[in-house]
């Protein structure tokens, strides 16, 4: 999953409407919240600060607005598809 969604990301520059927008906000956001917590898991020398973790969870509370707002479009049902079936070779 955080390999489609940084795909997205990359490919998705410049956005060229909301929905794109939207989803490269939502798959940043997954791809960022994926690299803080294999630090926290695996890096003993990460600290967590509260505003830290509660930016975070702002970052993904507006990433599910976001998603509910998108998640219909055809460009967003075929990152769905791409997560099942992305060529794995």
């Amino acid at each position: 999953m955080k390999e489609v969604s940084a795909d997205v990301v990359r490919k998705g520059r410049p956005p060229v409407s909301a929905v794109q927008t939207g989803l490269i906000a939502v798959t940043n956001t997954f791809v960022q919240l994926q690299e803080n917590r294999h630090a926290a898991d695996y890096d003993l020398g990460v600290v967590l600060m509260p505003d830290e973790v509660a930016l975070d969870i702002l970052l993904v509370e507006d990433a599910f607005r976001t998603w509910g707002d998108i998640k219909d479009d055809p460009i967003v049902q075929d990152y769905l598809f791409s997560l099942l079936f992305k060529d794995r070779s």
